[in-house]
């Protein structure tokens, strides 16, 4: 489902940078303090940015695969550090080790081609671990580099990759993408966060609907949905058209500097 089409190598190659991918995080504290975890019960989606929404279907999640041990939780503090993202809220983590690591592994891919986004904000690249998020929601970004990812969502791994092919059949999703393309989703808004895209000249013009139903819901979904979608390998004209349009907006930036 990660098959890279040539549109895609193009892109890469010309957005490419020779740069280092720091391990900015080893020596930080990985724990929520009482008033972050406030702020993340109190924020709603609009007042915090971007959610992955899956559409009005009730969702069914299943239990972790099997109990999560403090080893495995170090474990996979040490697996997200040793990629420069940084963990918050994982001290109490009780889902599906596997399926986070993926997700892990999806930042990474994006942030190896990308790697201004572990510098662009204070904190750097982070990723955290929600037990409030609505349940129709796999994941949200914030307004800076900070991602959330629905711990009911991410509590099993083949429920989540199930109920997500439910909504490509659906047409809610991109044809094409799979579960492993909801951290491009949401990496394509903190891509977005950090390069400054001018999403009404970016989206002119195309027909959004033509990428996904989820895409034509604004500007911003529009631009994640078809990074997920050229990511995935299986992007429309249109999906093309507007990861295009980005990756000229980036390569401008890069250049002014």
């Amino acid at each position: 489902p990660n098959c890279r089409c040539h549109h895609k190598i193009e892109f890469v190659e010309l957005l490419r940078q020779p740069e280092d991918t720091p391990d900015l995080y080893a020596d930080e504290d990985t724990a929520l303090t009482q008033e972050e975890s406030e702020e993340i019960e109190g924020e709603s989606a609009e007042e915090h940015g971007s959610s992955m929404a899956r559409g009005d279907e009730p969702a069914a999640w299943g239990e972790a695969p099997r109990p999560v041990t403090d080893a495995d939780r170090s474990e996979l503090v040490g697996y997200a550090e040793s990629r420069g993202i940084h963990l918050r809220g994982f001290e109490k983590f009780d889902g599906d080790t596997e399926a986070v690591k993926e997700f892990i592994d999806g930042m990474h891919q994006v942030a190896s081609e990308y790697p201004e986004v572990y510098t662009a904000y204070r904190g750097g690249l982070q990723l955290v671990y929600d037990r409030h998020m609505s349940p129709d929601d796999y994941a949200e970004t914030g307004r800076h580099t900070s991602i959330r990812i629905n711990a009911a969502a991410y509590r099993n791994r083949a429920a989540l990759e199930a109920d997500y092919a439910e909504r490509v059949k659906a047409g809610w999703f991109p044809a094409g993408t799979t579960y492993l393309n909801i951290p491009h989703h949401e990496m394509g808004h903190v891509l977005d966060n950090v390069f400054k895209f001018k999403k009404s000249k970016v989206i002119a013009g195309v027909d959004t609907w033509q990428v996904s139903q989820y895409a034509f819901t604004s500007p911003n979904e529009g631009i994640a949905e078809s990074f997920s979608s050229v990511m995935a390998g299986t992007p429309t004209p249109e999906a093309l058209t507007i990861w295009e349009r980005c990756a000229k907006i980036v390569a401008e930036r890069r250049g002014a500097r």
